[in-house]
């Protein structure tokens, strides 16, 4: 038989969310270091771990009147940095191939004329729309889409994973391919 686990954090957890901001320093000055580290695992660069871990601390901040974490503190913490981590490597690299399956199609252009400068602005407008198009879904067809495209899993294996039927992967999949096109469209006849 197990004892229930108890978080010593209860304390600062209860005072965090009655808006005690030197609970959260204190929570701030217990984590941040170890958390960056972290999460450093997975984004190999400390400045992007360091905005990660900023995101969670600023969400714990802006949620600590709702927060009730089922687990302990530190968990809730290393959690939230993980989910936010792969959500970040997960979006960078739909950009990234994004950006190369539009690169080849300006490959494939005959050019009129190059120009370094247009060529930055155009990438630029181009993340920027995806970012935009990406924000714009709905979750669930973010999430259909990112498993397809970032995690590479065929409609059926999303289907099972998610527990829906095949034909609402398909019906997802066209809804963020349509949302995607409607939002690069001018860039790409410019």
């Amino acid at each position: 038989m197990s004892l229930p686990q108890i978080d010593p954090d209860t304390e600062l957890v209860a005072k965090l969310q009655k808006g005690d901001e030197r609970a959260f320093r204190a929570i701030w000055d217990m984590y941040h270091g170890r958390l960056i580290q972290f999460a450093y695992r997975y984004m190999r660069s400390y400045d992007m771990a360091a905005d990660v871990v900023q995101q969670v601390f600023f969400m714990l901040w802006r949620e600590r009147e709702s927060l009730a974490p089922q687990t302990t503190l530190v968990r809730h913490l290393y959690g939230s940095v993980r989910f936010r981590a792969l959500r970040d490597l997960r979006h960078a690299r739909v950009v990234r191939s994004y950006e190369a399956a539009v690169g080849a199609q300006y490959e494939s252009d005959v050019p009129v004329a190059w120009n370094a400068g247009e060529s930055t602005v155009v990438h630029d407008e181009l993340v920027q729309a995806v970012n935009t198009a990406l924000g714009n879904m709905t979750p669930r067809v973010r999430e259909i889409f990112l498993l397809h495209r970032e995690d590479g899993l065929t409609a059926a294996q999303i289907a099972a994973v998610l527990e829906i039927k095949l034909q609402v992967v398909y019906n997802q999949l066209s809804k963020a391919l349509k949302v995607l096109a409607e939002a690069t469209s001018d860039i790409r006849k410019a």
